[in-house]
């Protein structure tokens, strides 16, 4: 019997073992969108329930992007790897 491979982006159609859950890479397309947006409402300091009020969206998403999308990418940007 195969194994399914560990790097979720491979898929073995030939037996039908498909990995579980959302293809590899499947990201806030939504949310992306409106990243700009999104930075300027955190600036004014608008309540993140209220910006995913405007865009449609659950708070617990917004949030997740936010920590993984905007915190992060500023860290790396104020500390880059050598």
């Amino acid at each position: 019997m195969e194994s399914i491979p560990s790097d979720r982006s491979t898929y073995n159609t030939g037996t039908g073992n498909f990995p579980v859950g959302r293809p590899f890479g499947s990201t806030y397309r939504k949310l992306k969108r409106k990243h700009n947006k999104i930075k300027e409402l955190l600036a004014k300091k608008v309540s993140k329930a209220e910006i995913a009020r405007l865009l449609g969206c659950d708070w617990n998403t917004l949030h997740r992007y936010i920590k993984e999308q905007i915190v992060l990418a500023s860290n790396v940007m104020r500390n880059p790897a050598i």
